[in-house]
């Protein structure tokens, strides 16, 4: 099998699938080429690697990722490294470094986290429903004042969330920040 591609670019212009047991010369391959602009390569193989090269006798040289990253044959996403020959994401910290996620946009997504999560989570203790029957008077006083020191507590968390939400200087600060909601109904005493 042989390919001719672009010296340049290394754009693959024409492919020739014909088996050949050793290299042919580019003309007798692709009547239109141009030794200037172009070079050939050959493999023995039956497919044409992803990321290759052309050495100096023309044969296809298979490239890993790796390599193929270093001679911009493969451009990553940005958002993505490589890790051990493999794409993963960038974490927090590294987007806020790289300037692909800006610190306060963080912050900002992690205030609506907690809220929500206040809100799911008051919601598994005391349900809408009981609030509504609570407020039409359904349940004696000792069980409003164990709601209502449980939902004050929710608020006194949100609010202590925030403030070191909003006193972050660095993705680590944000990503130290544990919630301490209750986990079950609070006693008024």
């Amino acid at each position: 099998m042989h390919v001719i591609r672009d010296k340049q670019t290394h754009e693959v212009l024409y492919v020739d699938y014909s088996p050949s047991d050793t290299p042919r010369r580019g003309a007798a391959i692709y009547p239109d080429f141009d030794a200037q602009r172009m070079e050939v390569g050959w493999t023995g193989e039956s497919y044409i690697p992803a990321w290759f090269d052309i050495d100096e006798q023309g044969v296809i040289q298979e490239l890993d990722l790796i390599e193929a990253v270093k001679r911009g044959l493969y451009q990553l996403e940005p958002g993505q490294k490589l890790v051990d020959g493999k794409i993963v994401d960038m974490d927090r910290a590294e987007l806020v470094e790289e300037g692909l996620l800006q610190l306060d946009d963080l912050k900002q997504r992690m205030l609506e986290y907690y809220e929500a999560l206040s809100f799911q989570k008051r919601k598994e203790l005391i349900p809408d429903y009981k609030l509504n029957n609570a407020a039409l008077g359904v349940y004696d006083d000792r069980r409003m004042a164990d709601y209502q020191v449980t939902i004050q507590a929710f608020r006194e968390e949100a609010k202590r969330i925030a403030r070191l939400i909003n006193a972050a200087t660095t993705v680590a600060d944000l990503e130290s920040i544990e919630e301490n909601f209750p986990a079950k109904i609070l006693t008024a005493d």
